[in-house]
């Protein structure tokens, strides 16, 4: 597997990192979004195993996030991750005339396909998310949701939530990985960070009733980190006829880096060779 890094000009004018994972003759590209605090090179085994399938691996660091410029986890608005994914899609359907592109996003990034596919989804063949909090509003008190409202007004970096790498795996090698790798963020997310959060995962809710291309979601049902009635939510709301559903038993949040990852990467496959 060969491993190609680059950039891209986001609309903005920022220059952001890029990691491309090629194989000959691509079947179809994945273009994969990361959560927050975390980047795209966490992502180098399901490249690995995509390639072996035939599959072009595309990514990028999100702004503030990996070797990409900006505050640490931090964007004024998330909008800016959506224009910014945009601009990449441009460039990998450039490098790939007529390939299909799916997209498959983690975490925030899960949000970020959610609300990307709702407004773009004619670009896409199908969408994959893994452990998309799209309950986040639903769940997050509105005593809450006010208050980080005001933060973010007057203290908008106030820090607010830490992820713990407790909550990311039951596996000590991922959590001390996680916590040892100097591109991950390891701070305190702040007020303004948090309530754009919710912000999005407002927006990718709103947006499901709109898409209709075929759909794989899944989710660890012991996630500690993004709520599992998201997934609830997600067979119940999303559009699309053909949507496949998938709760895995005893998983954290990071569905990738469990102990049984392989079932999982192997559900992935499945799916992609049937679409």
């Amino acid at each position: 597997m060969s491993e190609i890094t680059g950039t891209f000009q986001a609309p903005d004018g920022t220059t952001l990192f890029t990691r491309q994972w090629p194989v000959d003759e691509a079947r179809a590209v994945i273009l994969l979004v990361h959560g927050v605090a975390e980047h795209s090179g966490r992502y180098a085994h399901v490249a690995a195993h995509l390639n072996a399938q035939g599959y072009a691996v595309c990514a990028f660091d999100l702004r503030g996030h990996g070797h990409s410029p900006g505050p640490r986890a931090r964007v004024e608005r998330y909008s800016l991750y959506l224009e910014d994914l945009l601009g990449y899609f441009q460039q990998v359907a450039a490098a790939y005339p007529g390939c299909p592109i799916f997209l498959l996003g983690h975490s925030m990034g899960g949000l970020l396909a959610l609300a990307f596919t709702a407004r773009h989804q004619s670009l896409l063949a199908g969408m994959i998310t893994s452990g998309a909090p799209v309950a986040l509003g639903e769940t997050t008190p509105r005593w809450l949701r006010s208050a980080a409202g005001l933060l973010a007004g007057i203290a908008p970096q106030m820090p607010v939530v830490k992820l713990s790498a407790a909550d990311i795996s039951r596996d000590p090698v991922v959590r001390a990985a996680y916590d040892s790798d100097p591109l991950n963020y390891r701070g305190w997310l702040s007020a303004r960070q948090g309530l754009e959060l919710i912000a999005l995962a407002d927006d990718a809710r709103a947006g499901l009733p709109r898409i209709t291309i075929p759909c794989l979601c899944l989710h660890g049902d012991a996630d500690a980190i993004a709520p599992p009635a998201s997934l609830t939510i997600l067979a119940r709301e999303l559009g699309a006829a053909d949507k496949t559903i998938r709760s895995y038993e005893g998983m954290y949040h990071e569905i990738f880096n469990e102990p049984g990852k392989e079932t999982v990467l192997a559900e992935v496959s499945t799916w992609l060779a049937a679409h």
